[in-house]
């Protein structure tokens, strides 16, 4: 994953998002969905409190 670019690779699978990473006052923000979907969870949404979860399947049971 680079610094303004969509495209990100994990162990040589490409992946291509519609948002980038971005360096805002020497901090590095990046896609949340990039890294929960790279350490194998799940993004939930909570529209009532605005805000993500990220799940870990295999400790809820989940299926992947």
């Amino acid at each position: 994953m680079q610094i303004g670019s969509k495209n990100a690779s994990v162990n040589g699978v490409i992946t291509v998002f519609d948002t980038t990473p971005t360096l805002i006052d020497n901090a590095t923000y990046v896609p949340l969905t990039y890294v929960a979907e790279s350490l194998g969870s799940k993004m939930e949404w909570d529209d009532a409190s605005k805000s993500v979860r990220i799940v870990d399947p295999k400790a809820t049971g989940l299926k992947q």
